[in-house]
């Protein structure tokens, strides 16, 4: 029980760590705080979809209908967290092309 606490308090840490520095870097538009937030829910997110489809199929051995609405309800959460996520990786490519604009083409005006 003492290892699953502590388990718990590190991750607990290391969230509210990527969070405050998620903060920072859309407040002060700066992508390179925002990118360790990105990296670690995307983890997150495939983990917890690994842990959803075995949940659901471990229900559904058991249990039909059950089973059935556990993986829905997981799925569809799921989209619903995944879509979120592409939200703040499209504002993380803003900032970034904000900041470095290279792949801007200027065009000139030419009079003959």
């Amino acid at each position: 029980v003492k290892g699953i606490c502590y388990t718990v308090l590190l991750i607990l840490m290391k969230a509210t760590f990527f969070n405050i520095t998620f903060l920072y870097g859309t407040h002060t538009e700066k992508p390179s705080y925002m990118l360790p937030y990105l990296m670690y829910t995307l983890f997150l997110y495939v983990f917890s979809l690994i842990v959803t489809l075995y949940f659901g199929i471990s229900v559904l051995a058991h249990n039909t209908i059950s089973g059935v609405v556990t993986i829905f309800l997981g799925q569809l959460a799921y989209v619903l967290v995944a879509y979120f996520w592409v939200i703040l990786y499209s504002y993380y490519q803003q900032l970034e092309q904000k900041r470095s604009p290279k792949n801007e083409v200027q065009y000139e005006k030419c009079v003959p």
